[in-house]
């Protein structure tokens, strides 16, 4: 729904090519194994090959027991720890400034609503633990 709202479908927004390129995935809100089983394959693949696997999901499906790190969200929360990932990145200069400076618009604006999104908020609206929204952004 989320996808469909944002960018008029609701497909997945990169190829299977791309996944196989991967150095990191974040799976989220999904149980890709079940849902999607050809794309499980492929990320399961990725991760054997290397690539980093962050899987956030209530739920402890077959891609979250594989994963480097399970973020284990309240339902519903989905937001907000993204927000709070986003908040980690940023005030670490983990995020690629010259990307944003190029491909993105209002950024200061986002920057500023992140703000409230600090480590302590995050853990506690998500139940997500504070080192592992740490060690998810610093992997992402």
């Amino acid at each position: 729904a989320g996808l469909a709202t944002s960018f008029g479908s609701g497909a997945m927004t990169n190829s299977f090519d791309e996944l196989a390129r991967a150095g990191c995935l974040f799976v989220i809100g999904s149980n890709t194994t079940v849902a999607h089983p050809m794309v499980g394959m492929r990320l399961m693949r990725c991760q054997r090959e290397g690539g980093r696997l962050i899987v956030a999901d209530p739920r402890r499906t077959d891609l979250a027991r594989l994963a480097d790190v399970h973020l284990r969200l309240r339902p519903g929360t989905d937001v907000p720890l993204v927000n709070g990932l986003m908040h980690i990145i940023y005030e670490n200069g983990w995020h690629d400034a010259a990307f944003i400076a190029e491909r993105t618009e209002n950024f200061d604006e986002l920057r500023e609503s992140l703000r409230a999104w600090t480590p302590e908020k995050t853990e506690e609206v998500t139940g997500v633990p504070r080192e592992l929204l740490f060690r998810a952004a610093e992997l992402y």
